[in-house]
């Protein structure tokens, strides 16, 4: 078997002639899917104790987000016809790091890969120091302590936003839409609504609209001090040392090398803030979250904080949509990888 670097996704000759692949004909994906869960499952149950770990995409196996499951079927699409006279093209650092220590790879095309790897990795560092420039930005110059509010006897509704939500000086909550209203003719306990910022550009004009409702919202920055954004970086590499030899499954030098590789390149998370905000409110008694439950990161940050610093509270999650065949996250391997999970 034979590997070139090309910038493409995967392209696989056999016998010189294109292989027109199909990955739901041509493997088996259920197959496939256990044996994906189960790896992830194996390095879970030797992190979970390590809070940082779960702020880690690997722990996540969101597929919308994260190309590592259908990174793992083309793997093993290679794995079926390895034996032939294949050719492989492709520009995927995971097929490379699984499978170069046991296929021809000429010169040229290892520099291109290991320069492929190079530029993933400064990218990577890039958003890390964008995410430190951009939130110590919104801190300095939206955020005050003075909006901070008395959290006792609480709800803290949870919700994304971006420039779509605020239109004529007015909020829309896209994720909720009317589930505040309602919760307010039933519930005595004062609501704010969770504001979670993705995407928004306009920051002047969204945080206008915010402080002129305050009442209503709550800003995590509020809570903050400068320092928590620094230490959100510490937790960041943090989340990068974790074990993953510990499990037999895990020994494969091949799988090794595969989940070293999505270790080095997995990204920040603005989710990482949301354990020092439960660290600041760790005072307040009586508090319930309403959250969007999709098993992922920020669920999984969510869950840890609460639990690691004993927070009187109650979390419920709701799902906020269908569940596409093809989604992982909200999968489990093992009833004791549930267990262990946030």
């Amino acid at each position: 078997m034979r590997i070139y670097f090309k910038n493409t996704g995967l392209k696989i000759l056999i016998n010189n002639k294109k292989y027109n692949f199909n990955l739901e004909k041509d493997i088996n994906v259920k197959k496939i899917r256990k044996k994906y869960n189960d790896l992830v499952s194996d390095i879970s149950l030797s992190n979970y104790k390590n809070l940082e770990y779960w702020s880690n995409n690997i722990s996540e196996r969101n597929t919308i987000t994260s190309d590592h499951f259908l990174d793992f079927c083309y793997i093993n699409l290679i794995n079926k016809h390895k034996k032939k006279e294949i050719k492989i093209f492709t520009n995927k650092l995971s097929i490379f790091f699984y499978f170069s220590k046991y296929s021809q790879i000429g010169v040229i095309s290892k520099i291109q890969f290991y320069i492929h790897f190079l530029y993933e990795k400064i990218i990577t560092f890039k958003k890390v120091l964008f995410f430190l420039i951009q939130n110590l930005f919104i801190h300095l110059f939206y955020c005050n302590k003075r909006f901070r509010k008395n959290l006792n006897n609480s709800v803290i509704l949870q919700t994304w936003i971006s420039d779509f939500n605020f239109k004529n000086s007015n909020f829309f909550d896209l994720y909720n839409f009317n589930l505040k209203k309602k919760l307010q003719n039933k519930n005595k306990n004062k609501i704010y609504t969770w504001l979670i910022f993705n995407k928004v550009k306009n920051l002047k004009n969204v945080f206008k609209i915010i402080r002129n409702k305050n009442n209503e919202f709550l800003i995590i920055g509020d809570y903050l001090n400068l320092i928590d954004y620094f230490r959100s970086i510490l937790f960041y590499f943090k989340s990068k040392k974790i074990n993953l030899k510990q499990k037999k499954n895990l020994k494969n030098k091949k799988i090794l090398n595969l989940f070293n590789y999505y270790n080095s390149t997995s990204p920040i998370t603005y989710a990482i803030l949301f354990f020092y905000f439960i660290e600041k409110i760790r005072k307040f008694k009586n508090i319930n979250f309403l959250c969007h439950h999709e098993n992922n990161i920020p669920e999984k940050i969510l869950i840890s904080s609460i639990k690691k610093f004993k927070i009187k509270s109650k979390i419920v999650g709701f799902f906020h949509s269908t569940k596409p065949n093809n989604l992982l996250y909200t999968n489990y391997a093992s009833y004791k990888e549930y267990l262990i999970s946030p």
